[in-house]
């Protein structure tokens, strides 16, 4: 074998700290690889998050989150990538 072909799909951004603006979503990549027969790849998979809101006293922060990215490797180096997706602009709680 020398080539595979590979897609992957970074993860999905989180939500606004009170759950109504969605994430956006991660990239699709679609790509071939030129491999050999004895090469050892690694594979990093990206999970879709989730925002989240903590309580301090009276005052609850905001806590963006952003989906991971998902990737492919080789010997230690990044072979290809495929990003995550953004998270919303926070909501102003008063």
């Amino acid at each position: 074998m020398t080539s595979l072909s590979v897609t992957l799909y970074g993860g999905t951004g989180g939500t606004n700290n009170l759950g109504e603006v969605p994430g956006g979503d991660g990239a699709e990549v679609n790509a071939t690889l030129t491999v050999s027969p004895d090469q050892v790849l690694g594979v990093d998979v990206a999970a879709a998050v989730r925002a989240a809101a903590s309580t301090v006293g009276q005052r609850r922060q905001r806590r963006r989150r952003w989906g991971g990215a998902t990737d492919v490797t080789s010997g230690g180096s990044i072979q290809l990538v495929a990003g995550g997706g953004g998270a919303p602009e926070g909501t102003r709680i008063t």
